[in-house]
């Protein structure tokens, strides 16, 4: 489920701000990925940077974290079409919903709100005493946040629902956890594996036959005559069985 979350705002950026749905809306989402502790988060965002890398648009990768308001008006202006993987994403949203936060931390929520609901129209930013307002056309920026089901839930304030802020996040909860390390995984499927490719390591087709190849096909004959019972269904019946059986229906 991870990697469905990441797939969703990779090819949402792809295709931002050219490819438009029935109601003219934009691609660009808002995923927050639940799961538990060890359950591989942080691979997530590793391939959603290497794939878009591989892609050349690396440009499109936007920060990891926001500290004010004024940081995400700031990265509209120098990337329109940015997907921004955000670990701790629970954190996140506990910091800027602390009744000790800042102004421009609590007014993260309420761009965030405004960016969602513009697909291909124009973004005017606020006007400051130093800062004239700036237009941006069709930003699209993706969220992929990254946390634990606890946390999550837990930095939501009723408001947050009442705004609408939680209504523009599509929620996937995993509710998986790494159970065994990578070394144990590796370990695994090469004591699995080296008995079907041998020494063959250079020879793909010979190995995918050999993986495809039922193995009780192979060894009936070899457990058949050590005394082992076999099901009959295992075993490749001999040609001299094929002749009789011919023989015996050309006669009834």
């Amino acid at each position: 489920m991870l990697a469905l979350g990441a797939a969703l705002t990779i090819v949402g950026t792809l295709i931002g701000r050219r490819v438009a749905g029935p109601t003219r809306s934009g691609t660009h989402l808002y995923v927050v990925a639940l799961a538990g502790t060890g359950a591989g988060k942080q691979h997530a965002i590793d391939c959603i940077k290497s794939a878009l890398i591989a892609a050349r648009a690396k440009s499109n990768i936007g920060p990891g974290d926001f500290t004010s308001s004024r940081a995400v008006v700031k990265l509209l202006k120098r990337q329109p079409l940015s997907l921004c993987a955000m670990d701790e994403f629970g954190a996140f949203l506990r910091r800027i919903g602390n009744r000790n936060a800042g102004h421009f931390e609590t007014a993260i929520t309420g761009e965030l709100r405004k960016l969602w609901g513009i697909s291909f129209s124009r973004y005017d930013s606020a006007e400051t005493a130093k800062e004239d307002s700036e237009a941006v056309e069709c930003p699209a920026l993706t969220i992929f946040g990254l946390s634990t089901p606890d946390e999550f839930y837990g930095a939501l304030k009723s408001e947050d629902i009442g705004n609408g802020f939680l209504n523009r996040f599509l929620i996937i909860e995993t509710g998986e956890a790494r159970k065994t390390s990578r070394h144990q995984v590796a370990t695994r499927s090469q004591h699995s594996y080296r008995p079907n490719y041998g020494s063959s390591f250079n020879q793909p087709h010979s190995a995918c036959e050999s993986l495809a190849r039922p193995p009780a096909a192979n060894w009936s004959r070899k457990l058949g005559s050590s005394g082992v019972q076999v099901p009959k269904k295992f075993i490749a019946p001999s040609r001299n069985a094929q002749t009789m059986s011919k023989m015996s229906n050309r006669g009834s």
